[in-house]
């Protein structure tokens, strides 16, 4: 009888410690697992904090890639206008090189012409030549046409503006017929541009677009017309003239200039004509 009690005793007790393990196991158990749901959690919001900085570093390199592309269309207007003042630049070489040969032959002509130097005897040395022809006045004097334009194109190229303006306007009244007439009128319109006067330089220029529509400065006409506009800050007619030149002469080094210009505002250039 005792030896059944004390091993009914002994299973009791055997149950009873076991059951206290299981429950420190159980204890741990969880513990480990609160531990885990904390490391997630800290996890997560390390996560989030890394997904808004990339966020925030995303949105900086776009707004640095946007910012460069503005430059890079400015420096490429910027490289036109340098192209366009190279290609003036390149002209007035021209014209100058022409004057020079003109005033060459001038010269030789005059040479040729000039009549031989009188004789002087012992007695006649020493004393005056008689004069027997007054000198020629201004009014006397003949001009041609590549004289007058050649004086009023050196004057704008020594930035005598006013003088220029006067020469070719003169230039126009006396030789309207001339095959110069245009390039006149258009330097007309890049004397008023040169003086800051953008206002005077758009009606200048227009004379050369309605006067002169077979002239081969009117690419160039359209294009200062249309920086004219800038100048003046009105973008709308500045954009129209740009557009107009695009499609009127679309294959021009010009038209090119236009539709980078365009694009720099974030404008798309008229499509070409097929």
């Amino acid at each position: 009888m005792r030896k059944n009690t004390l091993f009914i005793a002994l299973f009791l007790i055997a149950i009873l410690t076991g059951g206290c393990a299981s429950n420190k196991e159980l204890l741990r158990v969880q513990d480990d697992i609160d531990q885990i749901k904390a490391q997630v959690s800290e996890l997560e919001r390390k996560d989030d904090a890394v997904e808004r900085e990339l966020e925030r570093l995303d949105y900086e390199l776009t707004k640095q890639i946007e910012a460069i592309k503005r430059s890079q269309a400015d420096t490429l207007v910027k490289i036109d206008t340098l192209t366009t003042e190279f290609q003036i630049l390149s002209e007035k070489l021209d014209d100058t090189n022409f004057r020079i040969s003109s005033l060459s032959q001038q010269v030789a002509g005059l040479q040729l012409s000039r009549p031989p130097l009188p004789q002087y005897t012992e007695q006649q040395a020493g004393q005056p030549p008689e004069t027997t022809e007054a000198p020629r006045t201004a009014e006397e004097t003949p001009s041609t046409p590549q004289s007058l334009y050649n004086t009023a194109y050196a004057d704008y190229l020594r930035g005598d503006y006013d003088l220029a303006i006067n020469g070719f306007q003169e230039f126009l009244r006396l030789f309207a017929d001339s095959e110069l007439a245009d390039n006149a009128q258009y330097w007309i319109g890049e004397c008023y541009y040169s003086q800051g006067k953008f206002m005077q330089a758009v009606k200048e220029f227009d004379k050369v677009i309605i006067n002169f529509p077979q002239a081969d400065k009117l690419p160039a006409a359209h294009l200062k017309k249309a920086l004219s506009y800038f100048e003046l800050n009105q973008i709308g007619q500045a954009v129209i003239q740009l557009q107009q030149l695009i499609k009127e002469f679309p294959t021009s080094n010009e038209a090119r200039i236009a539709r980078e210009k365009l694009e720099s505002l974030g404008l798309s250039p008229p499509p070409q004509r097929g």
